[in-house]
């Protein structure tokens, strides 16, 4: 085989599309991406309005105690689910009909994990925005607050349709299992 023949064989992949013009295609995407960036850093953040330190405080304070709230919500939902993951995990993914339940268990499970962090991050935004008197970052995340709320209310539903799932998965599995133990008897 010629040098050139290999070369070229060498910047073609399975498909027979030639990788060059997949990486100019990519830079030719990234150009206008650098461009956006470069006018944002050059212009300035707006002023940030400097609320009145006696509301601020008492605005961050209601904002801690709607965070603090949320927090025995989740870790009851974290028990739950850490309850129900001895289920789950335990059931073969085979079973019919349980893959669109596995997939909403894990799916909720993941949100789940992200509400944890969210909570940590809504307190650290608390926090910036009391630290830098900005009223109006404070009530944004007393809104976000507000929709994890609705988040919770959402996840709890879900785990509740989890629980009601359950038992004809595990009845199958009982099932699935006596048969195996009689098929090697």
């Amino acid at each position: 085989m010629s040098k050139r023949r290999q070369t070229s064989a060498t910047l073609r992949n399975r498909d027979g599309r030639i990788l060059p013009a997949l990486l100019l295609l990519l830079v030719i995407a990234a150009l206008p991406a650098c461009h956006k960036k470069r006018a944002t850093s050059s212009s300035q953040a707006p002023p940030v309005k400097v609320a009145n330190p006696a509301e601020l405080g008492r605005n961050a304070d209601a904002a801690k105690e709607s965070l603090e709230g949320l927090k025995p919500l989740v870790a009851a939902l974290n028990k739950q689910f850490e309850e129900l993951h001895h289920k789950y995990d335990t059931l073969p993914p085979a079973l019919p009909g349980f893959a669109d339940t596995r997939g909403k268990f894990y799916s909720t499970a993941e949100g789940l994990g992200t509400m944890n962090a969210k909570l940590v991050w809504l307190s650290g935004r608390i926090e910036s925005a009391l630290k830098a008197g900005d009223g109006a970052a404070l009530a944004e995340t007393g809104r976000d607050i507000t929709h994890t709320y609705d988040e919770v209310r959402q996840v709890e539903r879900v785990t509740a349709e989890l629980v009601q799932e359950m038992p004809p998965f595990l009845q199958q599995a009982e099932q699935a299992q006596a048969n195996g133990l009689r098929s090697c008897e």
